[in-house]
């Protein structure tokens, strides 16, 4: 689309040979911006998909009753120029069925927008790759989207209907253990593995990781914890039966071959073995238990030497596993704070990388608010930028409906005065309400009743503070040293955001004024221009041309002035004759028309005749405002002359008299027609003292 030239049926048989060569593909179409197909046509989007022949089946969308500019499929790609995956939905009409549709955005050549390629693939086979996908014997899969809706589930699943039922209904079972969370790890795009229990009341283990492309899907992995443990019992069966066989076959070559030895060296020999036993239990309790040898020779000796073994081995065996203990504790401890710091600083980035693309503060404000909530699960966040006295720290933005209602009425805090908000407003340093109704610097607001725990962050610009980012939980103690870390990181990317927003909206200002202002001086000095000349335009005709005295102006002249767009007129029986009217514009200001007849009646203009009109009114534009500012010039340096050759000669005399009657001939002839008088006057009697020329 964005490399080719295509008509009508051109692009019809590329939508064609796609679905023809893709057996996956439901239907495709092309989708035109407004008048971009053809100039007269605001719809223009040709469809195919299947039928129940699999032949297919053309549509042309776009009317009133469906307006694409609306859907999801349209307005995603559009907005964020990027390819989109959309939600499920059931097409009905079409085909009946659940599908999704790739959206791909195509622009000209200057990178401008003009419409989206898509391709909608049936959703409901997905459910049969879950049905045939088999996790151990009773275990299952399922699909679940950002609203927790179920999108495919194994038959061990339970009985649900995808594209209906929701997994966060399911964790409200009386059955279901740990289910909810679950759910709310997958909904928040998480990945892990945690142990639940499901509607069915089975204990499982199951692996969820969102599946990308920016669908906020998530796939769960559900196996049976009974089959995992019977697995590890049979591995466990299998390593006592090798076991005891080693130990039988070793004890009989042990018997056969120390039958003479006598009963204290069998005990070592037995205790030596159990020790050596692969259970660790096997070994502690023969640890506890001493050999009692006492034969009053080397073998009681050995045996006592043995037991000291036994002990040391026994104290350095509980240390170490007291060690392990305290150190996998640790290991988990860090493990999960790491992963939960990494999350926020992902969390972080890419709040950072969506507020970067918004330069205009009113949307700026509340997209960073419900970001924020929405990312790290805040049960209200503001944001409050003091205002110019810095008197008043006054909300902006607001994600919760308690927010808003503040928001509304137009809720401000004063700095130092109410609040930890106006604490920090006033000192610029981060404060933490561990539960706010012990803290004393905390301020009751009944449109919040659920904040337990608060914190704010000053947002600071070149050590400057320009307004306070506001963070309110439902937990009481939810805000830590860690993430006071964290959240001060974001706040510096939300004062950058801020004030980078201000500086643009600055400059889009005096850019305004600027070409307001150059607008004005520019039609001041056409309309001095059009005063100082006496031809108002030319007339040209294929034989003879002429200088135009008087404006001519028509109804069609004045339409194209006020309007400033191009006017054609093909010939008809109302109108015989065909016109080419443009406007000539400077800069965007409207300084003349170029008008073109047709020598002959029943004409049609071509699109090359009407872009030729375009270009010459563009370049005509150009070298009129040369040619007005090089006889501009001309008249400024010919007064400059005459001034200069005026000066020249009034310097010339030294006399008063000479010099005042030189000024006025000089003066005189300088300006033909007029009149020049020079009065002196003493300053300290108006009516004496006057010499006039």
């Amino acid at each position: 689309m964005e490399t080719g030239k295509y008509d009508d049926n051109g692009l019809r048989r590329i939508i064609q040979s796609t679905l023809t060569r893709n057996d996956q593909i439901f239907g495709s179409t092309v989708a035109y911006e407004p008048y971009q197909f053809e100039s007269e046509l605001y719809y223009w989007a040709p469809y195919y998909n299947r039928g129940l022949d699999n032949q297919l089946k053309f549509a042309q969308l776009g009317n009133p009753e469906y307006d694409y500019f609306n859907q999801d499929w349209y307005i995603l790609p559009k907005q964020n120029l990027v390819p989109t995956l959309s939600a499920p939905y059931f097409d009905e009409g079409g085909g009946d069925i659940w599908m999704v549709t790739w959206s791909v955005p195509f622009f000209d050549e200057t990178r401008v927008f003009r419409g989206v390629a898509t391709a909608d693939i049936e959703f409901s086979k997905i459910q049969h790759i879950f049905t045939d996908l088999q996790i151990g014997r009773n275990g299952y899969a399922f699909l679940v989207d950002s609203q927790g809706t179920i999108l495919g589930i194994g038959d061990n699943g339970g009985d649900f209907e995808v594209m209906s039922d929701s997994m966060v209904d399911a964790g409200t079972s009386r059955v279901a253990v740990d289910w909810s969370e679950l759910i709310d790890n997958m909904i928040r795009g998480r990945s892990g593995i945690r142990e639940a229990t499901d509607v069915n009341g089975v204990r499982l283990y199951i692996a969820y990781a969102p599946i990308g492309f920016n669908t906020g899907w998530s796939l769960g992995l559900a196996y049976p914890r009974e089959e995992i443990l019977a697995q590890n019992t049979e591995i466990q069966l299998l390593l006592v039966a090798v076991s005891f066989a080693l130990a039988i076959i070793f004890g009989v070559i042990v018997y056969l071959f120390t039958r003479s030895i006598t009963t204290p060296l069998r005990q070592l020999t037995m205790a030596a073995s159990q020790i050596a036993d692969e259970k660790p239990e096997n070994i502690k309790e023969q640890l506890r238990n001493p050999i009692q040898i006492q034969t009053q020779d080397e073998l009681e000796d050995l045996a006592n030497a043995f037991n000291k073994m036994a002990v040391n081995l026994r104290q350095m065996l509980e240390g170490l596993e007291e060690k392990v203990s305290e150190r996998t504790v640790d290991l988990e401890t860090s493990r999960l704070q790491s992963d939960r710091r990494a999350g926020e600083l992902q969390a972080i980035s890419e709040i950072s990388k969506v507020i970067a693309g918004e330069q205009k503060l009113p949307r700026l404000l509340p997209l960073i608010a419900r970001l924020v909530s929405e990312r790290f699960g805040f049960y209200h966040t503001g944001i409050f930028l003091l205002d110019e006295n810095n008197k008043y720290a006054i909300l902006q933005a607001a994600s919760s409906e308690g927010g808003k209602t503040m928001l509304a009425r137009g809720h401000k805090l004063e700095i130092g005065e109410s609040g930890i908000v106006g604490y920090v407003g006033k000192n610029g340093t981060p404060r933490i309400a561990l539960d706010v109704g012990l803290d004393a610097v905390y301020f009751d607001n009944p449109d919040l009743p659920g904040t337990r725990s608060e914190m704010a962050l000053p947002l600071t610009v070149r050590n400057k503070i320009v307004g306070v980012l506001d963070l309110q939980s439902i937990k009481p103690g939810a805000f830590t040293d860690a993430e006071l870390n964290t959240m001060s990181i974001l706040a510096d990317q939300v004062a950058v955001a801020i004030e980078n927003a201000r500086l643009f909206q600055q400059t889009q200002q005096a850019l305004a004024e600027a070409e307001a202002l150059y607008r004005h001086n520019t039609q001041e000095n056409w309309k001095e221009f059009g005063r100082e000349e006496e031809a108002m335009g030319y007339h040209q005709t294929l034989t003879e041309g002429h200088k135009l005295f008087t404006p001519l102006e028509t109804d069609d002249t004045r339409q194209v002035m006020n309007r400033g767009v191009p006017m054609i007129v093909s010939s008809n029986a109302a109108t015989p004759d065909a016109l080419i009217i443009v406007p000539i514009k400077l800069r965007g200001q409207v300084i003349g028309t170029l008008k073109i007849k047709a020598p002959e009646q029943d004409r049609s203009w071509s699109n090359d005749e009407i872009n030729l009109a375009n270009i010459i009114s563009e370049r005509l534009s150009l070298a009129i405002e040369n040619a007005r500012l090089i006889q501009e010039s001309q008249s400024r340096a010919a007064k400059e002359q005459i001034i200069s050759e005026v000066t020249t000669r009034i310097g010339s005399s030294i006399n008063l008299k000479n010099i005042l009657q030189t000024a006025v001939e000089e003066l005189g002839n300088a300006m033909p027609g007029s009149e020049v008088v020079i009065k002196l006057q003493n300053d300290n009697d108006n009516n004496s003292g006057k010499l006039v020329i």
